[in-house]
């Protein structure tokens, strides 16, 4: 580890004083060769992620359609740059990769890290797609905000429009709307969160739930790699019969990917979801809103 690191010191420099300090303090620790060539190995990945995100910033700023013919051309381009060019944008992300150098695979320190950030976390969207036997069933987009605010909009797959909803639901003061934008139709109704029985193809904050609320270590920890554009770490937890995957990001250890299936039924996994995920963004108040416009039909109240 030290030699490679030694014969790239000429690199080091024109890359600047900070990614310097990284490779000086690396050289002070011991490596196995194994963690040296999955170290390497990372480097390499995040060299060519980050190369071919510069080459099609560029080609798209001179206004150039990327075929795919020329996407290749975009990267002999970028390793054709010298250091200095891409020194500033790279420069991050090798710092984070110097300074993990150990990370081929989570420490167990990171899960616990992931569940306080979430707890800190004041706020999350997600987009995700719903399987069922393997066969897509609708898209949705989740919008929720401490202290338990949430909107669930429900998107059928293809042109039925009729199938459009948006859940609207206040958590704490159990009360929620369903409103149905084709044929303007809503649908208020009440709940009791202490008899609420919460699943994974019910409940779309089950997961996060789960989570947050998981004691001990994860089931299986998985070695980093590139998700959604940052460098992230991946964890797997059963629970209640649903096994839930999550990657993230290595820098604020807040997760950017989730996959959640069920147990398989006759050689079948009854339900799957697949979101992206960002964390603390800041939300319109009309997105929670209980309050029914009078273009909308009220139906009855209902209740559970």
């Amino acid at each position: 580890m030290n030699k490679l690191l030694e014969n790239n010191q000429e690199l080091t420099d024109e890359l600047g004083e900070e990614l310097g300090g990284y490779v000086s303090a690396i050289k002070t620790q011991q490596a196995s060769t194994k963690n040296c060539e999955k170290v390497e190995d990372n480097l390499q990945r995040l060299i060519l992620a980050q190369g071919y995100r510069q080459a099609e910033e560029n080609d798209q700023q001179t206004n150039k359609e990327a075929s795919i013919n020329s996407k290749a051309s975009l990267l002999t381009r970028f390793f054709n740059w010298q250091p200095k060019v891409w020194a500033s944008s790279m420069g991050a992300v090798l710092a984070v990769v110097l300074s993990l150098v150990f990370f081929a695979t989570p420490s167990k320190m990171a899960f616990a890290q992931v569940i306080s950030q979430m707890n800190l976390a004041t706020s999350m969207f997600y987009s995700a797609k719903m399987k069922t036997n393997g066969v897509e069933l609708m898209d949705i987009k989740v919008y929720y905000r401490e202290p338990g605010h949430l909107r669930v909009e429900t998107l059928p797959l293809g042109d039925a429009s009729d199938g459009i909803s948006y859940n609207v639901i206040d958590i704490p003061n159990g009360k929620g709307v369903i409103f149905f934008p084709h044929p303007k139709v809503a649908v208020p109704f009440d709940f009791n969160i202490d008899k609420h029985v919460s699943s994974p193809d019910e409940d779309p904050l089950y997961w996060y739930q789960a989570i947050k609320n998981y004691q001990g270590e994860p089931e299986e920890y998985l070695s980093g790699q590139m998700i959604n554009g940052v460098f992230a770490e991946g964890f797997v937890i059963n629970e209640n019969g649903a096994k839930v995957t999550i990657w993230a990001d290595v820098n604020n250890q807040l997760p950017v990917k989730l996959l959640v299936t069920l147990d398989q039924v006759n050689s079948q996994v009854p339900f799957s979801m697949e979101a992206d995920l960002t964390y603390n963004q800041t939300f319109d108040d009309a997105l929670f809103s209980l309050k029914i416009g009078s273009d909308y039909n009220q139906t009855e109240n209902g209740g559970n």
